[in-house]
């Protein structure tokens, strides 16, 4: 990738090349928003990581890729590529989440995997219908919860961005279904630990575990999952299971005026993450698999920011 800039008062070409095709456009530089200039250098990376890999990668990129491969998937591998490799707190970070097949090719390159199916709706709005892929981030000790949809971009490649509001332990959970003719493949859930460091954020780093109780209706909306985050009220979510394989409707009531999408999801104090089903009347079916204090957020968004109210549940 190459960058001409004769001076900021011209057009300055910019050209990129990938295999046997070659692109061309101009940019106006001076015009350019400072934003969309950053912007701009952090995402034109992923447009060449999207393309279709064909060189083998050498042992150093080896490592990288293991470093940056997600745990918990059956039939395919989930790569974490970030820009920046280690994220900052309170600073801007664009991630692309693609997508390989378990088997790599004989000379060690991965093979895309580029079919989808789309994920159960979880909202009578059709416009979040076609979902291919929902991700969130939560730290370690359950404090801040954030949660995206990234988009598809092709070749395997879904992209997304997050400010993270703290440093300290986090994990990227990701869920996808996918697809191939004749098949039918489970829904993946990816998971993958890093660390962020500290940045533009003064607040102290997050804990590595959690340190749950029991707590109890009403719980308190926090702007975008954050412990210190904006208050937006209070919400309650109803009749959870107290006993683990127990199949419980859960109702959530008490929402703002205005706030959409609404959606459930728990982690365990050992780490396993749970998206639920929405039933067709508004209720959730969930069900804990094994005995643990679950942390269950419940979060929409309001005003176009996503809000998220937590929960701790203790099941026997």
């Amino acid at each position: 990738m190459l960058f001409s800039t004769k001076n900021e008062s011209e057009f300055a070409p910019a050209r990129l090349k990938i295999s046997s095709w070659e692109i061309e456009w101009k940019i106006e530089w001076k015009a350019v928003d400072p934003f969309m200039k950053r912007l701009l250098f952090i995402a034109l990376p992923f447009f060449v990581a999207g393309c279709e890999q064909t060189r083998p990668p050498s042992a150093e990129g080896l490592k990288k890729i293991a470093a940056r491969t997600a745990s918990g998937t059956l039939t395919t591998k989930l790569e974490a590529r970030v820009q920046p490799e280690i994220p900052r707190a309170g600073e801007f970070s664009f991630w692309d989440l693609k997508i390989f097949d378990m088997e790599d090719k004989p000379d060690g390159a991965r093979k895309e995997w580029k079919f989808f199916n789309t994920l159960p709706q979880t909202s009578s709005n059709a416009t979040i219908s076609e979902v291919l892929m929902r991700s969130w981030i939560v730290s370690r000790d359950g404090r801040v919860f954030l949660p995206a949809r990234p988009k598809y971009q092709g070749y395997g490649s879904f992209n997304t961005d997050w400010t993270l509001p703290r440093p300290g332990a986090y994990t990227l959970f990701t869920e996808y279904q996918p697809a191939a003719r004749g098949k039918i493949y489970p829904v993946e859930m990816a998971h993958w630990n890093f660390t962020v460091a500290p940045g533009k954020s003064d607040e102290k780093p997050l804990g590595e575990a959690p340190h749950w109780r029991q707590t109890n209706n009403p719980v308190p909306i926090t702007l975008r999952g954050a412990a210190s985050g904006e208050p937006a009220g209070t919400l309650s979510i109803e009749n959870l299971p107290s006993k683990k394989a127990e199949t419980r409707a859960v109702k959530i009531s008490g929402a703002p005026d205005g706030a959409s999408e609404m959606d459930l999801a728990a982690r365990s104090s050992g780490g396993t993450f749970l998206h639920f089903a929405r039933n067709d009347d508004g209720t959730f079916a969930v069900t804990f698999p094994k005995p643990s204090t679950y942390r269950v957020w419940a979060y929409f968004t309001l005003n176009g920011a996503p809000y998220a109210a937590p929960i701790n549940q203790e099941v026997s």
